[in-house]
């Protein structure tokens, strides 16, 4: 997931604001806010069936200039903090894993 992200920070111009992306089904795989054709602000992005947590965040993380900075979370399919990283300027500084995912759990990329 990290790579997704870091990946996305990288794809060119955007217009700005946020741009919201779905599953082939119509449901919200993630929303990305951005400035100056990069990312910058939150990026969010969700569970997916079959699960049945649709909807439930996957991943948050902040974007300066395109480079991932301060807190990413991912988070559990039951909802809960599985692991954190600390970043600057698109460098990770730390990272805290409080639980593992389930293996074969498959989520939104």
């Amino acid at each position: 997931m990290l790579a997704l992200l870091v990946l996305l920070a990288g794809c060119g111009s955007h217009p700005d604001g946020i741009d919201e992306r779905y599953f082939k089904d119509g449901k919200v795989r993630g929303t990305y806010t951005y400035k100056g054709g990069k990312l910058n602000g939150e990026v969010k992005t969700y569970y997916h069936s079959p699960y049945k947590r649709i909807g439930r965040v996957r991943t948050e993380a902040n974007y300066v200039d395109g480079k991932l900075h301060g807190t990413l979370k991912r988070f559990s399919p039951d909802g809960t903090l599985a692991a954190e990283a600390e970043f600057k300027a698109g460098v990770k500084k730390s990272e805290t894993i409080h639980q593992q995912i389930e293996k074969g759990e498959k989520t939104a990329a």
